[in-house]
């Protein structure tokens, strides 16, 4: 039935989108099926890290400017909703849009002096952004009114089951609202994508140059990406206070975190709106096993899989594991090519 009502659509978009509408049904099931907790606990944070990176990959992917300060506009969400809920018991779901308005402005005022700089320049000036947030926020005990603790980090007051307040006893609440939000950004970027603007963003991905001068306004087109970006991490940041209940700068701010979710991007797809997802699904619940089972002894053996990882999609497949089923055809028709080559009669 749901099949005959998608091959109904405009387009016949069944064929586009049958992989994340059948992975939709799976997400819906999985709680009924999964009885231990713990597993439960990693699902929900394989949906943070797969919306954190199709957040970045608006600008990462579609308009091609690798981002390493996306940990900053996340601290500020996170940062942002729980001193709201702390100090004039503002609601969460209320803070989240407050701290996704403050990454905005954050992305705008480093934007576009980074913008001017291209490639590992563009690069290194995000991830000194990063950095220079989380050295003003360990530094820093008090804002104004506000008592941010510096280095210590801060605790989210436990209010018990009000889902008024993102607060809830049972996980799969957050289950459900973050593979939810993850479902919104996969429908933003497709949007973005295939849209007018999503021409202009692939444009300036392939050939900033070209683009310029196809009168495509290439200053705008990214700022308009990472606005966008931004104000999606920061409601991710948000999500990420609420689930873990407390905002640790040195986790939520660091580099690795930033780094963490490029490779994830990297070795899903970036071309591909759904690479990040694919990305999560297969690295981060690696990374928890590594840092669960061997993290006493071994610790930071997860950043070693990641890397290796990352060099075999790098030298086997450059645009990640959803161009697997394209190189397999690929190397089919090739191959059945040559056999029929090899048997043809000679004439």
């Amino acid at each position: 039935m749901i099949k005959g009502l998608l091959t109904s659509m405009p387009g016949n978009r069944w064929q586009n989108h049958r992989w994340i509408v059948t992975f939709g049904i799976a997400v819906l099931l999985l709680p009924v099926v999964m009885e231990d907790r713990y597993y439960l606990h990693m699902a929900v944070t394989v949906g943070l890290m797969a919306y954190l990176t199709m957040a970045w990959n608006i600008v990462g992917g579609l308009a091609g400017q690798d981002s390493f300060g996306h940990a900053a506009f996340i601290g500020v969400g996170a940062y942002t909703s729980t001193l709201l809920f702390i100090h004039y018991q503002i609601t969460p779901w209320l803070g989240m849009l407050a701290g996704g308005v403050l990454a905005v402005l954050l992305s705008m005022v480093v934007g576009i002096p980074c913008f001017r700089l291209r490639g590992t320049f563009f690069s290194l000036s995000t991830l000194a952004l990063a950095e220079v947030v989380r050295i003003i926020v360990i530094n820093t005990e008090t804002l104004g009114p506000f008592d941010v603790r510096g280095a210590a980090g801060i605790l989210v007051p436990l209010k018990g089951n009000m889902p008024w307040l993102f607060q809830f006893n049972d996980k799969i609440w957050y289950y459900y609202i973050i593979w939810g939000m993850t479902m919104l950004v996969y429908y933003i970027t497709y949007r973005l994508k295939t849209s007018k603007y999503g021409l202009f963003l692939a444009a300036v991905a392939d050939d900033e140059e070209a683009a310029q001068a196809n009168g495509v306004n290439v200053l705008k087109a990214k700022m308009l990406a990472l606005v966008i970006s931004a104000f999606l991490a920061a409601l991710g940041g948000t999500f990420y206070a609420q689930f873990y209940r407390s905002v640790d700068p040195g986790n939520i701010l660091s580099i690795p975190f930033s780094i963490e979710l490029v490779l994830l991007g990297i070795v899903g797809g970036t071309k591909s709106i759904y690479g990040p997802i694919v990305g999560a699904v297969l690295l981060t619940p690696i990374g928890e096993y590594a840092r669960v089972y061997l993290g006493g002894g071994f610790a930071g053996l997860h950043k070693v899989v990641y890397g290796l990882v990352l060099v075999g999609i790098i030298l086997f497949l450059p645009n990640g594991l959803t161009s697997l089923p394209t190189v397999i055809r690929r190397r089919y028709r090739r191959a059945a090519d040559g056999s029929g080559a090899k048997t043809a009669p000679k004439t």
